[in-house]
């Protein structure tokens, strides 16, 4: 890849990752480590910072500042960013219904920066699902009356603020995605990264019945508890027989194309979901059932298929060319600078 073009358009001074350290245990910090890291990628000034670095606000001067709301209005170590007329801030979770749990939205913003554009979700699938309602918002996705960034990436221009819409991608950078990595000798168990709880919980129920049927071990990690390192993380998908990705009512009621399938393809996993929407982004190339018994033995099917090896480097080439933080960086700075 070439990444020239994507250098010279850049008229901000720099990138600005705001929040979520991975120190602090906080989950979007793998978003805002792959912004990070692809932004050094294609050669931008790009810093990640939150309070304990201390910079002045004329510091964020003609900068593009990525960041996620619940963070900046109660996280004790990103609470203070400094707010800065000359800047454009891409604001995640920014909202459109007001004040929720006293978070101002953009309310926080307007008037005090030079742009203000919220990171929403691109949520259209082909399963007629349009749009996204939740506790931070309502709304519909329309993208025929928004400008195209690219195959996944809208932009809308509003009265007070804009919208930007995408969907997330793999954490590794495009030299970073092994194709042999396919082929690594898998172990026989199951393997969640992610968390289950008492709202969630029903929906494994079936699939770990049925690991302990076959005598397949079930594991699984709770980044909120117990953040498990990157690469630790990519070792478990990529051995596991069975790297599952379970989604819950509302991702599957808003058509959320999470991250962690991606980057389970990305590392050379079979894609495993219960959503429409996933199955549909993969073309159909996933183990898929709704119900995760179902799930598990369609999975298990397509392990022993030798074909499903062909299905997964479709899908790896794919992520590589598209769906890379190179990607979606490059579809944020041109949001920042329309």
């Amino acid at each position: 890849m070439v990444f020239d073009e994507r250098i010279n358009m850049l008229k901000h001074k720099r990138i600005i990752v705001w929040g979520a350290k991975l120190d602090t245990g906080h989950t979007h910090g793998f978003i805002h480590e792959a912004c990070v890291r692809a932004s050094k990628y294609m050669g931008l000034e790009t810093y990640w910072l939150d309070n304990r670095d201390n910079v002045d606000n004329s510091f964020f001067d003609d900068a593009i500042v990525i960041t996620e709301q619940w963070l900046v209005f109660q996280n004790g170590i990103s609470n203070n960013m400094p707010i800065n007329k000359n800047a454009t801030y891409m604001v995640h979770y920014l909202g459109n219904r007001g004040a929720v749990e006293g978070n101002p939205g953009a309310e926080m913003y307007l008037g005090r920066v030079r742009k203000l554009i919220d990171f929403r979700f691109n949520a259209q699938n082909g399963w007629g699902i349009n749009g996204v309602e939740d506790k931070n918002y309502a709304y519909k996705f329309e993208p025929e009356k928004y400008a195209a960034l690219s195959d996944v990436s809208f932009y809308e221009t509003g009265d007070d603020y804009d919208k930007f819409y995408t969907i997330w991608a793999t954490d590794l950078l495009p030299n970073e995605i092994r194709f042999d990595d396919r082929l690594s000798e898998k172990r026989q168990q199951a393997f969640f990264c992610g968390t289950i709880r008492e709202d969630n919980g029903p929906l494994f129920e079936g699939f770990i019945r049925k690991c302990k049927e076959y005598n397949i071990p079930f594991l699984y990690n709770t980044p909120w508890q117990n953040q498990m390192p990157t690469e630790q993380i990519r070792e478990f998908v990529k051995t596991s027989l069975l790297p599952l990705d379970i989604r819950p009512s509302n991702h599957i009621a808003n058509g959320y194309i999470a991250c962690r399938p991606i980057k389970n393809v990305s590392y050379g996993a079979l894609p495993m979901t219960n959503s429409p929407a996933i199955n549909d982004f993969f073309q159909g190339d996933c183990a898929f059932a709704v119900n995760s018994d179902a799930l598990f033995d369609v999975a298990l099917e397509m392990q022993k298929n030798p074909r499903t090896l062909d299905l997964i480097l479709h899908q790896m080439n794919r992520i590589k060319e598209d769906h890379t933080y190179i990607n979606r960086m490059t579809d944020i700075i041109r949001a920042a600078e329309i």
